[in-house]
């Protein structure tokens, strides 16, 4: 999922994994498969099988730490700014970890088509010997309008490659 937001000559590109689901949602999922779990359990202790019920609560617990590491990684952001002649790259969960700041005009986009089926772009922003990737958890549409919104914004494309080979 891709935002844009232009303000007093500063554009921001928000880049987001798609959610589904969020964690309210999650929690309610969650709640019902362990009631299902605990009553199907407690047809199995009730008539005997209690050996059942430890492997029940594994399950559930198991369950859940699955759903919450998948709800925590759509939380994840990547921030593009924009400002006069600077670009700043921000990553991380609800607060930036990482960030670049570069010259936008010596800022390259290095494109090349991601390996897999659904034929999406694996974009870098470069600046010298260093690179790096925005947009990676986006679809085949998204990653085409990143493309299209960066080169936009005043980026010049250095290479293309269709077979993951960036030599330009």
């Amino acid at each position: 999922m891709i935002t844009r937001q232009d303000s007093n000559g500063r554009q921001c590109l928000i880049l987001a994994p798609n959610r589904s689901a969020d964690w309210q949602t999650t929690k309610r999922l969650i709640i019902a498969i362990a009631l299902v779990s605990t009553l199907i359990a407690g047809g199995f202790t009730y008539i005997g099988a209690w050996v059942i019920l430890p492997f029940a609560g594994m399950e559930v617990l198991a369950l859940s730490a699955a759903l919450y590491w998948a709800n925590w990684n759509q939380y994840y952001r990547q921030v593009l700014w924009f400002e006069g002649n600077e670009v700043r790259i921000e990553k991380g969960f609800y607060r930036p970890r990482d960030c670049w700041r570069w010259q936008r005009q010596s800022t390259a986009i290095h494109v090349s088509e991601a390996p897999g089926i659904n034929n999406s772009l694996a974009i870098h922003l470069a600046q010298g010997a260093t690179r790096v990737a925005i947009g990676e958890f986006l679809n085949a549409h998204d990653s085409q309008m990143l493309l299209k919104t960066l080169k936009e914004l005043g980026l010049n494309t250095r290479s293309y490659s269709r077979d993951g080979d960036l030599t330009a």
